[in-house]
């Protein structure tokens, strides 16, 4: 009788000790069902792209903004080099100038020539031209001259200066010459070439004659 009680009490000792291990094996797997998982491998983080807006166009009739005013710089650039000058071709050499053309009657028509001219007393062109005026003043005019007092032939006294040279001139004009009176001396001249000075009175107040009359050429001519 002892015996048998034993053997239920080890009987139920297993009993509830195979339903305890059970009941913490049904705990243990219920515990792993709802335990957490490990946590996954974190994959690379993958590049973020960012999109660019591009501004808008102008919509057709949109005023345009006003241009930017160019800086100028401090320092200038160096000043762009002259352009070359051509060289003039040499112009071709000019037939020599015909000689004056003889003197013919009427009065003078050459026009005024400018004052920039160059004199030299080479000999006188129209000295034969001008004496024969001179003794046709004298002939004509015998008031204009004091007859007894003369120092040659026709080298007489003259009395009235002004009265003389305007008659000089006047005869050398009707030979076609221009002719001009310029307070010492008698201008003449048949172009615009050149001019002959001669001086028609001595400084004592007397008709002045043949080569010392003539005092120089001028070229071209001065009046």
């Amino acid at each position: 009788m002892a015996h048998s009680r034993k053997a239920w009490l080890v009987a139920a000792a297993s009993v509830v000790l195979l339903v305890g291990c059970q009941s913490i094996t049904e705990e243990l797997e219920e515990s792993e069902a709802h335990s957490p998982t490990e946590p996954e491998p974190v994959s690379a983080v993958a590049p973020i792209t960012i999109p660019i807006i591009m501004p808008a166009s102008t919509p057709t009739g949109a005023p345009t903004p006003p241009p930017s005013t160019p800086v100028t710089s401090p320092f200038p650039g160096p000043a762009p080099a002259p352009a070359a000058t051509p060289t003039p071709e040499p112009a071709p050499p000019t037939a020599p100038p015909a000689p004056p053309p003889p003197p013919s009657g009427g009065g003078c028509s050459l026009p005024s020539q400018s004052p920039s001219y160059s004199c030299q007393r080479t000999g006188g062109a129209f000295l034969d031209d001008v004496m024969t005026a001179v003794k046709r003043v004298i002939n004509q005019r015998p008031n204009l001259f004091d007859k007894k007092d003369f120092t040659c032939d026709i080298c007489f006294k003259i009395k009235n200066h002004d009265a003389y040279t305007a008659a000089v001139v006047a005869e050398v004009k009707k030979m076609g010459y221009c002719a001009f009176y310029d307070g010492e001396e008698l201008a003449i001249k048949n172009s615009n070439d050149f001019s002959e000075q001669y001086d028609i009175s001595t400084s004592q107040g007397y008709v002045r004659t043949g080569d010392g009359t003539y005092r120089a050429t001028c070229w071209p001519a001065w009046f």
